[in-house]
């Protein structure tokens, strides 16, 4: 959902109500699934807001419109996002043609509809889609989308402008994806990108008539992402976990740098607990291809001992593993290292937060070259001296 800045509407996601004839069938035991055919359309809808009547504020009783049903806005496909912009005359909505989870995950399209023609525009944006933001005076609006429709990830971070209707890659030669942003100003873009097994925040400032400089910010050791911004950027907030806590709130204020203050402290408990070492290693797949991934060493580890390899490969291969927080439901992690085992987590060919070229590197070869990382980062851990080969 999406509120009008002045509070008074709320533009929403949902489908449409089912249709009385099939209600029936429903009823009478027509339950039957037909594959790929039973999705409903997701649409977009407007309603008003009431107020509280006790405030005289939007009150349905004195303005009879507020009483109104909610209207559907007509547009082509289903329906997954949407968001108003602040001049309130335009929602930026993403349209895939259909809710299959193919069509949300490769051909979602943002659309601009403008709210008094009824005038709906497909920017097609050139790759799969991920977070979208207008501009604080409505004219441009930001977005994480896919190189092309080859990318395996969206990670790249672009530009509309609605005044000229041209694109623009705000991070083409960036070695990393691109994963949360907001604005500072109507010409200042913030950003947080993966770069390896770290996270970074870098921003990036329009110059009219349409030149971008990028700029880096300090670093910090937090896995970050999520970041959002105050009303006015004077704070930014953002999630971010470590090798010691997983993912908690975090606010800094402008200027601070790396001055971060940590709101949150959802598992106190893990303060006394006992963690094994864990670290980022590096090494060459037999073509010679530079690779890297978080080590998890075994709790009170003997010099000079091997021990058993859990090896945790993450799927996708559109994703990869950040030096934070690594142990869940089903990576052992901590809990293994505990139990006298050593757990690697590799990013292999294919893996994201090394820029495009490396993400492709996986495709036309599917379980070829990939694999191949896999066993040749195992064959490093045992000539490291630490992972027994049998185990």
């Amino acid at each position: 959902y999406s509120f009008s800045g002045d509070g008074k509407q709320v533009a929403f996601l949902a489908t449409e109500p089912t249709a009385k004839a099939k209600k029936t069938q429903q009823e009478q035991g027509f339950n039957q699934e037909i594959y790929e055919e039973d999705q409903p359309i997701v649409r977009v809808w407007i309603a008003p807001l009431a107020g509280r009547a006790s405030d005289g504020v939007n009150d349905p009783l004195k303005d009879p419109s507020l009483a109104r049903p909610a209207n559907m806005v007509k547009l082509e496909g289903s329906a997954s996002e949407l968001h108003w912009n602040p001049k309130e005359d335009k929602l930026a909505v993403a349209l895939a043609k259909n809710p299959l989870i193919d069509e949300h995950i490769m051909f979602r399209k943002v659309h601009i509809v403008d709210l008094k023609t009824s005038k709906t525009t497909n920017l097609n944006n050139p790759g799969k889609l991920g977070q979208l933001a207008w501009s604080p005076d409505g004219k441009k609006l930001a977005m994480i989308t896919g190189k092309d429709k080859h990318d395996p990830k969206e990670g790249r971070l672009w530009l509309y402008t609605g005044e000229t209707g041209d694109w623009k890659d705000l991070s083409p030669k960036l070695k990393g994806h691109v994963e949360s942003m907001g604005w500072l100003s109507p010409d200042a873009v913030q950003f947080q990108y993966s770069k390896g097994v770290r996270s970074r925040q870098a921003g990036v400032i329009l110059d009219p008539p349409g030149d971008a400089r990028s700029y880096e910010n300090a670093s910090i050791d937090e896995i970050i992402g999520n970041i959002s911004f105050s009303e006015q950027a004077s704070r930014v907030a953002f999630i971010g976990h470590g090798p010691k806590h997983p993912p908690e709130v975090f606010v800094a204020k402008k200027g601070d740098g790396a001055l971060f203050q940590r709101l949150t402290d959802s598992n106190p408990w893990l303060k006394d607990m006992k963690f094994a070492k864990q670290e980022v290693v590096k090494y060459k797949a037999r073509d010679g291809l530079e690779l890297e991934g978080v080590l998890i060493r075994p709790l009170g580890e003997e010099p000079g001992k091997r021990y058993p390899l859990v090896l945790n490969v993450h799927g996708g291969p559109e994703a990869h593993y950040s030096n934070g927080w690594v142990t869940n439901y089903n990576a052992l992690g901590q809990v293994a290292a505990a139990k006298g085992m050593a757990v690697f987590y590799p990013n292999y060919r294919g893996s994201t937060g090394y820029g495009v070229e490396f993400s492709m590197k996986g495709q036309k070869d599917a379980a070829g070259k990939e694999f191949d990382d896999l066993i040749d980062g195992v064959d490093h851990l045992v000539k490291m001296g630490l992972v027994d080969e049998k185990k």
